[in-house]
């Protein structure tokens, strides 16, 4: 991704409980934390994308 911190890319910065949680998921699932936070926020979006069209066919 560029090479560049999360923190320069996007201007993320955590609670220090919510970046030890994160820290604790991502050592249990052996990724690195960058890895962890972008598989979160591809995940957080793919959901609202699928809320939103399930929105749109409601219509």
């Amino acid at each position: 991704m560029g090479g560049q911190s999360l923190k320069k890319q996007v201007g993320l910065r955590f609670e220090p409980k919510l970046l030890n949680a994160v820290d604790k998921f991502a050592a249990k699932k052996k990724m690195s934390r960058t890895e962890f936070v972008e598989r979160a926020v591809r995940m957080a979006i793919a959901s609202e994308i699928k809320r939103e069209r399930a929105l749109d066919k409601a219509e």
